[in-house]
């Protein structure tokens, strides 16, 4: 079910480090979009009328993301994640925390649970790949004791994200 990219290395004829296994979380763990992860902390921003300023932009981007995307991916989750713009970063924490316990939590894949348990267990050094923001993947990667992670992740100035992403610069 689950391919490495360790793997698809070794059958190219590059070389990966032996003990590292690189698992994609969407698609083998859990079926989530970034719209959902989004919508989620819109709609709980911490002010009453920051919430439905916030549900009006997810509202627009409903709209406007096919046609975003269709022009670029990377402009597309740049778009979206615009939405968050403003928002602290312990506000993004503690929701990504409940994102993961309340909604990720239960739809994690039985078997591919196993499988990445099994790894761990094994002693592979399991490295976490996903389009989801560090906010939700850091979570995920606790609850399986697994310490390194590849994700997205919003940039912050004075503990409130902007505009740009890290490395957008």
């Amino acid at each position: 079910m689950t391919e490495t990219i360790a793997k698809l290395k070794e059958a190219s004829g590059q070389s990966a480090p032996r003990g590292i296994t690189y698992w994609r979380v969407e698609g083998s763990l859990l079926e989530v979009g970034a719209m959902r992860l989004v919508g989620f902390f819109t709609w709980n921003a911490q002010s009453f009328s920051e919430r439905w300023a916030r549900r009006l932009g997810m509202g627009a981007m409903a709209l406007s993301r096919p046609f975003a995307y269709a022009a670029s991916r990377t402009f597309a989750t740049r778009l979206l994640h615009s939405l968050l713009r403003g928002v602290s970063q312990d506000r993004l924490d503690l929701l990504g925390e409940e994102y993961f316990q309340y909604v990720l939590k239960p739809q994690l894949r039985r078997e591919a649970v196993e499988k990445l348990l099994g790894a761990v267990r094994g002693g592979e050094e399991v490295v976490l790949v996903s389009q989801l923001l560090d906010h939700v993947l850091r979570p995920l990667a606790n609850h399986f004791g697994i310490s390194s992670f590849v994700s997205n992740r919003l940039e912050f100035r004075n503990g409130h994200a902007r505009l740009e992403r890290d490395g957008d610069r």
